[in-house]
């Protein structure tokens, strides 16, 4: 990833995607903290399309950190393709905050190869708290995780604006 590629969370400023660099890396990297639970979403989900890991469990609240498997998680982000974020719906009060969202994904299978599984959306409301001043991810409740029927002449859902056939088909 280079300092002027748009950032996976898609994320989007005064009509221009955000840069990695500008979004997300400076919470990944641990430069900074997310100020607002959407901040902590959009992050984990780009430390998902990354594998890293190491955030991804350093963001799960304390309660829940001990009963995290790190091998289980790391095969997870290295096994799924995510291709596109988006949320539905963001809030947050006081130290709780809410985020539903739907993320869009492969599975790249047994050889890594995610050209020809089928895209799949994963719609979530997660549960994040604010603990001694830091956002973490506490759990949430899937809506639906199922398969896209994208015809061949539809717009790509990762969001390319490319013609399916064209792009992840």
């Amino acid at each position: 990833m280079t300092n002027n590629t748009p950032c996976p969370c898609g994320n989007i400023h005064e009509g221009q995607a955000l840069l990695y660099a500008a979004c997300c890396e400076p919470f990944i990297n641990g430069t900074t903290k997310p100020a607002h639970c959407e901040q902590l979403m959009r992050s984990r989900y780009t430390a998902y399309s990354f594998a890293r890991v190491d955030y991804l469990m350093a963001t799960w609240h304390p309660n829940k950190q001990p009963a995290l498997d790190r091998q289980d998680l790391a095969e997870s982000a290295e096994k799924t393709e995510w291709m596109r974020l988006e949320i539905v719906k963001s809030s947050q009060q006081g130290e709780q905050g809410i985020v539903e969202f739907i993320a869009w994904f492969k599975d790249k299978g047994i050889n890594g190869d995610s050209q020809r599984s089928e895209i799949k959306g994963l719609h979530e409301v997660s549960r994040f708290e604010k603990v001694g001043g830091q956002w973490f991810y506490v759990d949430g409740d899937v809506a639906s995780t199922g398969q896209l029927k994208v015809g061949r002449n539809d717009p790509c859902p990762c969001g390319s604006d490319k013609k399916f056939k064209k792009c992840c088909a």
